[in-house]
């Protein structure tokens, strides 16, 4: 079943092995109390599931099943995704297979 985000000014709706993810922010201030400039801050690498695709396509036509589900908090590898920007917040969309694993709550 595909899962899309939707608000009342945009809505988004991943196709296939591809999925949406509200990336969870590092904090910016380091053990030592200093508050790092936003440069110097690295890109997230892990967000939760807004939304999934119907699944990857199979050799068959059919859509194979996603391993992540909207709600899951997500690892990802860096330079592994596209990011755009819907009323100035930011979101990802990455594929299934670029995404390493699943933390658990």
């Amino acid at each position: 079943m595909v899962k899309a985000v939707e608000s009342k000014e945009a809505a988004f709706r991943p196709l296939y092995d591809n999925v949406l993810i509200e990336p969870i922010a590092e904090s910016q201030l380091t053990q030592g109390g200093l508050v790092l400039p936003d440069k110097s801050v690295p890109r997230p690498n892990r967000g939760k599931v807004l939304a999934t695709g119907q699944g990857p396509l199979l050799s068959s036509g059919q859509c194979g099943p996603m391993p992540v589900e909207v709600g899951d908090t997500v690892i990802f590898g860096s330079g592994a995704a596209a990011t755009f920007q819907v009323d100035g917040k930011e979101y990802t969309i990455i594929a299934v297979g670029r995404i390493i694993g699943v933390l658990n709550a």
